[in-house]
């Protein structure tokens, strides 16, 4: 049924709206992307469609641990961490190209796992 305002139809909606969630893939993003440590971070985003345990870690091309940036149970929803440009031990890395893996495994026993490249300049 539509009302009429002013010669203008609106629908009326009576019946839920149900939206889907979003992928890992299209949100998993980092930003300003290359960035330069010494004048600030990156911001990585991602989007938990149900509670989890996120691991995000940042890893050398070769695969080396560099950083641990998350490890913790997660609520749902969008999500935005930091990384400085720094390793584990605080030293600053090398300008370069580095990995942003996230691994999550959701309370229902699923999992999703991604990698995204992401440059670093000084």
């Amino acid at each position: 049924m539509a009302e009429s305002a002013g010669g203008l139809s609106f629908p009326l909606l009576t019946t839920p709206l149900h939206l889907r969630a979003a992928e890992l893939s299209a949100v998993f993003a980092t930003y300003p992307n290359p960035f330069n440590a010494g004048q600030g971070t990156a911001r990585i985003v991602y989007y938990l469609k149900s509670p989890g345990n996120v691991r995000l870690q940042i890893r050398s091309l070769g695969g080396d641990l560099i950083k641990t940036i998350v490890d913790a149970d997660t609520p749902v929803g969008l999500q935005e961490t930091a990384w400085d440009g720094r390793n584990e031990q605080g030293r600053q890395v090398l300008s370069g190209v580095y990995l942003g893996c996230i691994e999550i495994r959701y309370t229902d026993g699923t999992r999703d796992r991604l990698v995204r490249k992401l440059a670093l300049v000084r």
